[in-house]
């Protein structure tokens, strides 16, 4: 296809694609290739005419992915299986070959009890890879803003293979799921995660100097000229944002760096607990890390107040006293740490500093929190 095919010539183009057999090739005219040369508009009426399905198609650039909502494992394999089959027919039917080894499934729920379950999807005689956390090459904690697990990935014209990623399920189970009702950031501490707000402020710190730094980026003109009065108080465009931040943060300071500065900032700020006070850079990980899972969920539980305390099995209904095995009417992280006489670590502070007399205590308790 010339670079200066016109658009606009609606029958031209009908006959380009009667047969899908449009080749566009890159500069040399060598190969040909579908990633970054074809406009939207080719790639869109290449596919316009996707069959049905009873699972709901999302895209992405040339990015596709099939996804289901059933009420049962069984009922979700069966609708995936017989998706899968009908795009595998349309596949083949215009010369696009399914790439087995990129298509994976994967199925979302809060069943705990079944997190090893794997998706029985097969195309043909073949049966797709099941994924815990599929991954297309990027990091899903960043990039889009909504990164599908996976996905079609039309690639390219015949003669070379098309790609097809996946598709995920995604069940609803009813359980009871204790939740940490704790609203503080001590869990993101732990995890040495930053709170959302400052993530995404970071991320629009980021693209804010590239869009101010180059004339051709899309949000420069919206970064560069100020922006116009907002009628409503609940609306917060990124204009606004984007100008008040660059204005207020110098323009030596790291987007990193501002980050984890806001961040200690935050920490400093909120209400007192136990973690405050050995905890002073919230940004600066924590001790425990190397030691084995169940030991670091223990202390963790112990470090944030909230766990399979007695008291909490009691509020959700999971036990019929609050009492701790020592006599005291009510189990709680606080009990345990500053006055049990059978679970009580060394002390407070050791629940930070993790020292060997600590470390000795997590491993030998019979604390089951």
């Amino acid at each position: 296809m010339p670079d200066d095919f016109e658009f606009g010539d609606g029958e031209a183009l009908d006959v380009e694609l009667e047969h899908r057999q449009t080749l566009v090739f890159d500069g040399g005219g060598v190969r040909p290739s579908w990633r970054g040369r074809v406009k939207a508009v080719v790639f869109n009426i290449y596919i316009h005419d996707l069959p049905d399905t009873t699972s709901t198609k999302y895209g992405y650039a040339d990015d596709l992915a099939i996804m289901l909502r059933r009420p049962t494992w069984k009922a979700m394999e069966v609708g995936l299986n017989r998706d899968m089959g009908i795009l595998a027919d349309y596949l083949q039917k215009w010369h696009l070959q399914l790439s087995m080894g990129k298509t994976v499934s994967a199925a979302y729920h809060l069943n705990n009890r079944e997190a090893r379950r794997e998706l029985d999807v097969h195309v043909g005689n073949k049966r797709l890879e099941f994924q815990q956390a599929p991954n297309e090459g990027q990091d899903n904690s960043k990039g889009l803003a909504h990164p599908s697990p996976g996905g079609f990935d039309l690639g390219s014209f015949p003669p070379d293979p098309t790609h097809i990623h996946a598709s995920p399920g995604i069940t609803r189970s009813r359980i009871l799921c204790p939740s940490l009702e704790q609203k503080s950031t001590c869990e993101q501490v732990l995890a040495g995660i930053a709170p959302a707000s400052l993530r995404r402020d970071a991320a629009t710190l980021a693209l804010a100097r590239k869009a101010q730094k180059h004339d051709w980026h899309i949000l420069h003109k919206a970064t560069t000229t100020p922006a116009p009065p907002c009628r409503l108080k609940s609306r917060h465009p990124y204009n606004k944002a984007a100008q008040e931040m660059l204005q207020s943060i110098p323009e030596d300071l790291s987007r990193d760096a501002w980050l984890a500065a806001s961040w200690k900032q935050t920490w400093e700020t909120a209400g007192p607990s136990r973690m405050q006070r050995y905890i002073r850079d919230p940004g600066g990980g924590v001790k425990g890390e190397d030691m084995p899972r169940h030991l670091w969920t223990s202390l963790n539980r112990l470090r944030s107040g909230v766990g399979r305390f007695k008291s909490s099995l009691k509020k959700w209904g999971l036990s019929d006293s609050a009492a701790c095995e020592c006599g005291e009417p009510e189990q709680t992280a606080e009990h345990i740490i500053t006055g049990c006489p059978l679970y009580s670590p060394p002390s407070e502070a050791g629940l930070f500093d993790l020292g060997p007399e600590t470390r000795a205590w997590l491993h030998d308790t019979e604390l089951a929190i």
